[in-house]
């Protein structure tokens, strides 16, 4: 490489000729990558390269893009500046993102403003989504704070959600905090809904705790419904008893039937067991309404036997209308058979 270097000065030429011979010797080795290995010792060699081949019909988008991916590792803004001066706007799109990928490790603040002078809006978000990745791969909260600094709304909240899950949950602290200070509230409540499910994954009570420590009205009860979802297929008789915890509306109502039809399709009776055994009322009657479908998708006999015990009114009539379309699709006339029995 510092031979090609010093011929470069001399005769550029022979040095181009020279560099193609060396990326053939390579290529020939299944364990190095040639552009790569020549893209280090002679980025302007491996250039001059990846132009000669491209323009002699060898066109693989997969150098160009280990190429800008190694340039971009010491030199991010000549990487930057070249992807302007590529032969075919269809290498953009992954020169780009390889760019972009190293950039946002060394300087994510000037990646996240260079992302955005592409042309089209698709390749602007590409661009600007894998700066907040590879930021927060290495440093989260940092990735979290780039998100917020988006303009476009709908980007920064793509963008928070991508952060959420590098945060760590293990010690939730610092993520918290910096959720709060979100300046948009619906990036702030988008980040509670995907973070502190995570949280109760460690801590199932101290995720409780907080929410109702921090969090009220709509807000709070949207939070306690996203980790009674979340929790109810690890431990659905712990999620409801978080349920009591809701106040009367739809996130509430929303509870019940998620964390039944989860239950179901974990332990049907046990499901049931708990739904039916609820006071009789609007609460009981959505959670038997949720059972319904699961049981009747699942073992039509015993969906039968158990609607039997069930007391009359509109959760057995549901029950009922479920059993009876599953059984009409298999076989109509045991269907027919089985509605004639119905008191």
């Amino acid at each position: 490489s510092s031979i090609l270097q010093a011929l470069d000065r001399i005769d550029p030429e022979r040095a181009r000729e020279e560099s193609a011979r060396l990326v053939n010797l390579l290529g020939n080795n299944r364990g190095i990558d040639p552009i790569a290995l020549l893209t280090r010792s002679n980025p302007e060699a491996a250039w001059q390269s990846l132009q000669s081949d491209w323009a002699l019909g060898k066109k693989s988008h997969r150098d160009w893009q280990a190429f800008f991916a190694v340039l971009a590792e010491t030199e991010p803004r000549r990487a930057h500046q070249l992807l302007w001066e590529l032969p075919d706007e269809n290498l953009l799109t992954g020169a780009g993102l390889a760019v972009f990928e190293a950039w946002a490790r060394s300087d994510p603040w000037t990646a996240l403003a260079a992302a955005s002078e592409f042309k089209d809006r698709d390749r602007v978000h590409s661009m600007v989504m894998r700066v907040i990745e590879s930021s927060s791969r290495g440093d989260p909260l940092q990735g979290l704070g780039l998100a917020d600094s988006i303009d476009d709304r709908n980007m920064r909240r793509q963008a928070v959600s991508r952060t959420i899950q590098f945060l760590n949950a293990d010690s939730p602290g610092p993520a918290l905090a910096s959720i709060a200070a979100l300046r948009d509230g619906q990036s702030r409540q988008l980040a509670y809904d995907q973070f502190l499910p995570r949280m109760a994954e460690v801590n199932p009570t101290g995720a409780i705790n907080w929410i109702e420590r921090n969090l009220d009205g709509p807000s709070g009860a949207r939070s306690l419904l996203a980790v009674i979802s979340s929790q109810a297929a690890k431990d659905p008789q712990l999620a409801s008893a978080w349920i009591d915890r809701l106040p009367p509306g739809q996130y509430r109502s929303r509870a019940f039937s998620q964390l039944t039809r989860t239950w179901a399709d974990r332990n049907a009776e046990q499901a049931y067991e708990w739904a039916s055994g609820l006071p009789r009322g609007g609460d009981r009657d959505l959670a038997l309404a949720a059972l319904a479908p699961v049981l009747a998708r699942k073992d039509i006999e015993q969906a039968m036997g158990l609607v039997s015990e069930m007391p009359s009114g509109r959760a057995r009539e549901a029950f009922e209308h479920q059993i009876a379309m599953k059984m009409a699709l298999e076989d109509p006339e045991a269907a027919l058979g089985w509605v004639g029995q119905i008191e």
